[in-house]
């Protein structure tokens, strides 16, 4: 399985508000300056910046503005832009890790929804370096085990379940959900995450 990350979504910025270039003077100083300069997303955290300041028309160009913020700290005005990421091929154990970040929101494939039987395992990667010098029999064996496992566990839970009087999208979603705790960390997983840059640049 391989690991695989996508940007889908990022911000759209419409314009600078009228108030904040209130007259053709200031938007001249804005043009000369070379101000409101940069893709969406930089023009976004500027606009963010200079509403603080009231400062379109006046000092640093659009390239110098972000490195000044960069340089005081004021990764505030950076929070206003969110990426959007699709992400699959990873273990549920690294998407326990990532969903520990602060500022973030995730969308994940659900083990209460979704058959996991046929699904593959994502191994971690000091398995993978040392694999030749591992019982890797044992790793198949063990992972074919949790699977084949998890299969009948959530078979035989749906049909007791519905026996009993559950109905039936309610009781496989719960067989499942039981049933899901004999699958391991490895187990993969896809995920849409969104997170502001400030908080994308601390994850880095």
């Amino acid at each position: 399985t391989m690991m695989n990350v996508e940007l889908i979504g990022r911000p759209h910025f419409v314009g600078v508000p009228l108030e904040l270039i209130p007259d053709t003077e200031t938007l001249d100083k804005v043009r000369t300056k070379f101000q409101d300069k940069g893709n969406d997303a930089t023009r976004l955290v500027e606009c963010a910046g200079r509403t603080c300041y009231d400062s379109y028309g006046n000092g640093r160009e659009s390239s110098a503005y972000h490195e000044h913020i960069k340089m005081v700290g004021h990764g505030s005005v950076t929070e206003h832009v969110h990426l959007n990421f699709f992400i699959s091929g990873v273990s549920r154990g690294l998407t326990h890790e990532l969903v520990r970040h602060r500022h973030s929101n995730f969308s994940q494939r659900s083990t209460r929804y979704v058959d996991e039987s046929e699904s593959d395992w994502a191994l971690h990667p000091l398995i993978t370096k040392y694999q030749h010098k591992l019982n890797k029999e044992s790793i198949i064996n063990t992972i074919e085990l949790c699977k084949q496992t998890y299969k009948e566990i959530a078979f035989d839970l749906e049909k007791l379940l519905i026996e009993d009087g559950i109905e039936k999208v309610t009781a496989r979603k719960q067989a499942r959900g039981a049933a899901r705790g004999l699958l391991g960390n490895a187990l993969t997983s896809a995920l849409v995450w969104t997170c502001n840059i400030r908080s994308l640049r601390n994850f880095l």
